[in-house]
């Protein structure tokens, strides 16, 4: 039932946020620490795709919600077949607005579902995690246009033990949904 109201309250200020923009994300991202306790390789440096949608609450403080989807090997241990699936929340606050750029700098949480398998790895599972981040980035607020643009670095760190830390450099194009 918790589950279920969690969701619902994120679907609803999702939904009913007027000044929102959703964005579709490319970046790279690096890892540090193990995918499997059998392996100690790295997750090789990889493409990562997703969306995000901010939702701008004042004129300093923007939210936001977004998923990733990461999927790489590892360099040793006979290429570990590697997959991150995350969902992440942010709260970012402006440092400086000058025309028409924004500087940020954020945190939050994510929760990381990672799929693993292959290699050297003696069996094929999946681990989900809790993990936060935080972030500092660029975004642009072009008068009177739907299209703008961001650039942000992240650093994340994920799990207990083997604790993973991501490095990622995402950027992307958001369309503006209203207000």
């Amino acid at each position: 039932m918790k589950k279920l109201l969690i969701s619902v309250v994120i679907v609803i200020v999702w939904a009913a946020s007027s000044y929102a923009s959703g964005a579709l994300i490319y970046g790279r991202v690096a890892y540090e620490g193990s995918v499997c306790e059998d392996c100690t390789s790295k997750p090789k440096t990889t493409n990562l795709f997703g969306y995000v949608r901010w939702m701008d609450i004042v004129p300093f403080l923007d939210l936001s919600l977004g998923f990733d989807y990461v999927h790489s090997s590892t360099e040793g241990c006979n290429n570990v077949d590697f997959t991150n699936y995350a969902i992440h929340a942010s709260a970012n606050v402006t440092l400086l607005s000058i025309g028409i750029v924004k500087s940020y700098l954020g945190g939050g949480l994510s929760y990381n579902y990672f799929r693993y398998g292959g290699g050297s790895c003696k069996q094929s599972f999946g681990r989900s995690e809790i993990g936060y981040h935080g972030l500092i980035g660029l975004r642009s607020a072009l008068p009177a246009s739907p299209l703008n643009a961001f650039i942000e670095g992240r650093i994340s760190k994920v799990g207990n033990e083997p604790k993973l830390t991501m490095k990622s450099l995402r950027f992307g194009v958001e369309i503006s949904l209203g207000g």
